[in-house]
């Protein structure tokens, strides 16, 4: 598989479905499994539900993709200024 073929979206964990797969929820409402590779899980660290992550879609299955990496929200950078500001 050519991987300049893969779609990104970014999406956020919904429910826990094991030890590497996630039901994760893309932007426009979409439900889909995916998982996390060996070698990304321990690069990542533990995901858990709520985390917005960054996805890859093959075109011929959307219904599985690959976590790719997390995704930094508005409310997270927010709270990472506070917590700078406020010791």
């Amino acid at each position: 598989m050519i991987f300049d073929d893969m779609i990104r979206v970014p999406g956020d964990i919904i429910a826990n479905l094991g030890e590497s797969a996630f039901r994760v929820r893309l932007s426009n409402g979409y439900v889909l499994i995916a998982h996390v590779t060996k070698r990304l899980k321990t690069d990542l660290g533990p995901l858990s539900v709520g985390e917005s992550v960054q996805l890859e879609l093959s075109p011929f299955d959307l219904s599985r993709g690959r976590i790719t990496g997390r995704t930094t929200t508005d409310l997270t950078r927010t709270l990472a200024a506070t917590d700078k500001l406020n010791p």
